[in-house]
């Protein structure tokens, strides 16, 4: 009879007598399965403990856990698995510091007391943390330059060392601190908004330092988020120019701020002009082509994702004009509607160009329909003005394309002005009661239609009409 590998045959073996053999029992024995459950409840734990904080748990710490309980069952499981988690809650405690510390690359203190946990000395460390980690406190020790740095502005403060730049979250007074000031900080870490931050940072000023160098970036490297508190220079368009007025969370201080809007490529982006002369006339800015120097900062939503980005400048002597606007924009020549978007030499793009027409709508004080004799185009308005139907007008914009009906609808002038010249006689509507299909060619230009009518609705300040 041939037996089965591991099979064992029962009974008694008794000179001259032939007895059958036993059937094998195959069956492990109790103490091998309860031994097997506990090795699985075990592996379980600990496989679950380590994807939540990372930690290796080498399997010889199960043997070893089995091998002192496996005569007891249920409570050796209970006894196992907490001895378990307790091992790996202190061997996570390294983990971390093992991350922050970058492998040792980039050097690091560590400091006294029962956690020895290592004192970060480079921006570069803190970025790498998750934001479970930074929520750790590991305690901070910087040295670098304040990029930007203005109380009025809800105290934010940015810093930048030789490896990275920063976040600083104050605690306590504002610091006598500025833009150039060489310092040391201390604080914890923290997991901030949308990037670690140096969390209850405490600023001191030990000397003055030269602003670092600023790689220049295009705004879509910077809307992925890996700039963000970085010192970085960004070439554009400016687009407007606006006075604001900040008010403190508490409402009692008030702060006026340069802002700028700037186009880059296909994306628009604003920077914060921390310290400028109150008194001076920024409109020459707008049109002209400069390069903004400031602190990458994130704009982002509650779940920490990314929705935009915008400069923090200290001054605007990190505003440099390469090309100056013109005189006024008034002054330039008067462009069709027909050749707007279109190629030509003799302008270049992405700058303002001026146009005229009569006014065939004007909603909301924000959007203008003008039309001439070649077509019409969508003025939207940055100011209200005292504007009506029939008016014939002047306006200065920034040409972009529609936004729907791809390659049928009319070009619009961004970032508007529009001014009257005079009364204007509205041009005759295309009648479209014939038409056999909606094509995008008359967009933006008066139209009249003629049907039966099937619904009226309000949307808003619109009256909806549905004809057929």
């Amino acid at each position: 009879m041939k037996l089965p590998r591991n099979a064992s045959l029962g009974g008694v073996c008794r000179r001259g007598e032939a007895r059958q053999p036993a059937r094998p029992d195959l069956r492990p024995s109790a103490p091998r399965i309860s031994r097997r459950i506990n090795f699985s409840i075990l592996s379980a734990a600990a496989a679950a403990y380590a994807r939540t904080k990372q930690v290796i748990v080498p399997r010889v710490w199960l043997h070893s856990i089995l091998n002192r309980c496996r005569r007891v069952s249920a409570i050796a499981s209970l006894v196992g698995v907490l001895t378990l988690i307790a091992a790996a809650i202190l061997s996570s405690y390294a983990v971390a510091p093992a991350r922050a510390q970058d492998a040792g690359a980039n050097g690091g203190a560590t400091a006294s007391g029962p956690n020895r946990r290592p004192v970060l000395t480079q921006a570069a460390q803190i970025r790498r943390l998750t934001a479970e980690e930074a929520r750790w406190k590991f305690p901070v020790a910087l040295h670098g330059v304040i990029t930007f740095y203005a109380p009025d502005f809800a105290g934010t403060v940015f810093m930048q060392d030789s490896s990275a730049g920063i976040f600083l979250n104050v605690s306590g007074a504002a610091p006598q601190a500025h833009p150039g000031d060489l310092v040391e900080v201390e604080g914890v870490t923290g997991p901030g908004e949308f990037a670690p931050i140096v969390d209850n940072a405490r600023i001191r000023v030990v000397g003055r330092a030269a602003l670092p160098a600023a790689p220049r970036f295009s705004v879509d490297d910077l809307l992925t988020g890996e700039q963000d508190s970085q010192w970085v220079e960004v070439r554009g368009i400016v687009r407007a120019v606006e006075m604001r007025e900040l008010i403190s969370d508490d409402g009692r201080k008030r702060a006026p701020a340069l802002t700028l809007e700037v186009v880059s490529g296909r994306n628009k982006f604003r920077a914060w002009v921390a310290s400028f002369p109150r008194k001076a006339d920024y409109e020459s800015l707008v049109d002209a082509v400069v390069t903004v120097r400031g602190a990458c900062t994130a704009l982002f939503n509650p779940k920490r994702q990314l929705t935009g980005i915008q400069l923090s400048v200290p001054d605007l002597d990190q505003v440099h004009i390469e090309e100056a606007a013109g005189p006024s924009p008034w002054a330039l020549n008067v462009s069709p509607m027909d050749s707007l978007m279109r190629f030509t030499a003799e302008r270049a793009s992405g700058h303002r160009i001026r146009v005229r027409g009569v006014v065939t709508l004007y909603r909301h004080g924000t959007s203008l329909f003008i039309q001439d004799t070649s077509g019409g185009a969508v003025v939207r308005l940055r100011q209200s003005v005292n504007l009506q139907p029939g008016d014939m007008v002047d306006a200065v914009g920034f040409p972009v394309t529609g936004q729907y009906a791809a390659g049928q609808c009319a070009p619009i002038l961004e970032d508007g002005e529009a001014r009257k010249v005079g009364p204007g006689a509205a041009p005759e509507p295309i009648d479209l009661t014939r038409a056999t299909g909606m094509s995008g060619d008359p967009d933006a230009e008066l139209v009249k239609i003629q049907g039966r009518l099937i619904d009226r609705s309000v949307g808003g300040d619109d009256l909806v009409l549905t004809m057929q």
